[in-house]
């Protein structure tokens, strides 16, 4: 008789234990501690900072480093009145050899004058290819008709554009070939040579420099040459 009430006293207190450690103890996964927080989330999710909210957030800095960055390196803009007669004079050429230009494919002209140390102009405008990496722009031509022409140091470099049958309203640039290839010739030079970029009816141009437009450039000096 002593045996099983011992028994039965036993199993009482281990039922006890185990009620109270199944609420206590971590990691313990009872019935009395799932209801005892019912409202918890199994898989908590902070919404106070959405990743749509995040994307958002970087275009909208993104855009805005892009817009300081144009408004830093964007030149200021001049108009024909504010050119020198020199640089009016360059400027009329390379407007008149623009008309002379062979664009079957892009159909967009432009004209480039070279004005050379001696006081010489030398025009030149684009000249497409079917093969299109053999056409040769403007500025090229007119550095190269001069090079054949025994000349090779100048001042300035004047340049317009136009399309086929619109005008451009932005400053025509010279392309990377011949912004490299007006590197070259301002080493032999010795001169950072003047660029003027205009737009068609000549209202909005742009002056800047060689270095400017190709900073950090390779040249002779580099293979150790000296011009």
């Amino acid at each position: 008789m002593r045996f099983f009430t011992l028994v039965i006293l036993c199993a009482l207190s281990l039922n006890v234990n185990a009620a109270g450690m199944g609420e206590s103890m971590p990691g313990t996964h009872s019935f009395t501690s799932i209801k005892a927080q019912p409202d918890l989330p199994l898989n908590r999710v902070d919404t106070r900072t959405p990743a749509l909210d995040l994307k958002e957030k970087k275009e909208a800095l993104d855009k805005k480093a892009k817009r300081k960055l144009m408004n830093t390196t964007s030149p200021k803009a001049y108009t024909y009145k504010d050119l020198s007669k020199e640089e009016q004079k360059l400027l009329e050429a390379a407007a008149k050899v623009m008309e002379n230009s062979y664009n079957p494919y892009s159909h967009f002209h432009v004209g480039s004058a070279l004005l050379a140390k001696d006081g010489s102009v030398i025009t030149g405008t684009n000249f497409e290819n079917a093969a299109y990496g053999s056409t040769i722009c403007a500025e090229r031509t007119a550095i190269f008709k001069a090079n054949a022409d025994g000349k090779r140091k100048f001042t300035t470099i004047a340049i317009i554009g136009r399309g086929h049958d619109f005008d451009v309203d932005e400053p025509v640039a010279p392309c990377g070939a011949c912004r490299q290839v007006i590197f070259e010739a301002s080493q032999i030079s010795d001169e950072n040579i003047k660029v003027i970029m205009s737009n068609t009816k000549k209202t909005k141009i742009y002056i800047s420099t060689i270095q400017e437009l190709l900073p950090l450039a390779f040249g002779p000096k580099d293979l150790g040459i000296e011009l």
